[in-house]
Order: C-alpha cells, then structure tokens, then sequence
C-alpha cells in the first residue's frame, strides 16, 4: 500500500461511522487483491499483501456481533477468504485471489447501502 493510499484511508476513518469503517477495511482488502496481482513476480511483494489481506480479514472477525445471526454467516465468508488468501500464498497462484475479490465486492455493496442508514458516531 502506497503512502497516498494510507493518507486516504486514514482520512476516511477519522471521518466514517462504524458500518463505514467495514466499507474501507472491503475497500482495503480489493487494493490488496489488485497489489498482490500485480506484483505476483516479486514473492515478497506479494506475500506482503496478501498478509495484510488477512489482517483486515482479522479485523473484520473482530468486528462481528453474534448476538446477530448474520454474524456466524460472515464469519464463514471471512474464514473462506483468509483460505483462499493461504491457498494463493502457498500455492503461488495469485489466480485465487479473484475469489476474493468476488465476496468482498459483494460484501462491499450490502455494507455500502447499510451505512448509509447508519447514524452511529
């Protein structure tokens, strides 16, 4: 992730409510996807992305509330990512990586339109 990018995103979270605080980790996540493709032949590069991939994906466990069955549903998702994201690193194959990219583009959309009816600080 690029300086710029950390800026922006730093911004955007002094600035996002709690559901718009999950659109950005999303957000963080497709950047990562689309780093780790493109760095696919510098290993460490790649690997480092992929590495952040799972940190957000930890935040984002974190995050859930399971007196909400939603919750347990997303957690399966986010665990199918950090999966997906090994299985990429291990193998080499950044081509998994689109698996990633599909659930958190959807992932994404739904949060998007749940923050805007979000009032929380």
């Amino acid at each position: 992730m690029t300086k710029e990018q950390i800026q922006r995103y730093t911004l955007r979270i002094t600035q996002a409510n709690r559901s718009q605080i999950i659109v950005i980790l999303y957000d963080m996540i497709l950047d990562d996807v689309t780093e780790a493709s493109e760095c696919y032949d510098d290993y460490d590069s790649f690997k480092k992305a992929c590495n952040h991939i799972t940190r957000c994906t930890a935040d984002l466990m974190e995050a859930l509330d399971f007196s909400y069955e939603v919750s347990f549903h997303l957690m399966q998702i986010y665990q199918f990512i950090n999966r997906q994201v090994s299985t990429a690193v291990l193998k080499k194959e950044p081509a998994v990586l689109k698996y990633v990219a599909s659930a958190v583009t959807k992932l994404k959309e739904a949060f998007e339109e749940v923050s805007k009816q979000d009032s929380s600080g």
